[in-house]
């Protein structure tokens, strides 16, 4: 690792002991399934992860990668849009065709 990652994990832990938290006390439940994982893939995090996601304001113990949490996002948005589109109302291809030659009459 280069002596920016390690400034900025020492800066990190330095932090948290100012808060009054031990970043190893983990907040989330102790043993195998308590460790942290990946959402998507379900495989644990190991090594030095699993202490940097101790670090973090947050009590789950799932996690997702940016590429992975951008493709969840547009599943998302893909699935809204096809769900809107179910539900709207199809119009009369004939009347399409009135409005667009409307103007020509």
């Amino acid at each position: 690792m280069s002596e920016k990652v390690y400034a900025r994990i020492t800066e990190q832990i330095i932090e948290k002991l100012e808060q009054g938290t031990v970043p190893w006390r983990k907040p989330w439940k102790s043993g195998p399934e308590g460790l942290p994982m990946n959402l998507v893939s379900r495989k644990r995090y190991r090594g030095i992860n699993v202490f940097l996601l101790a670090l973090q304001p947050f009590n789950s113990n799932y996690w997702l990668s940016y590429k992975q949490a951008t493709l969840q996002r547009i599943e998302r948005e893909i699935e809204e849009a096809i769900d809107f589109a179910e539900k709207s109302p199809h119009p009369d291809p004939s009347e399409i065709m009135e409005d667009i030659y409307a103007p020509l009459n």
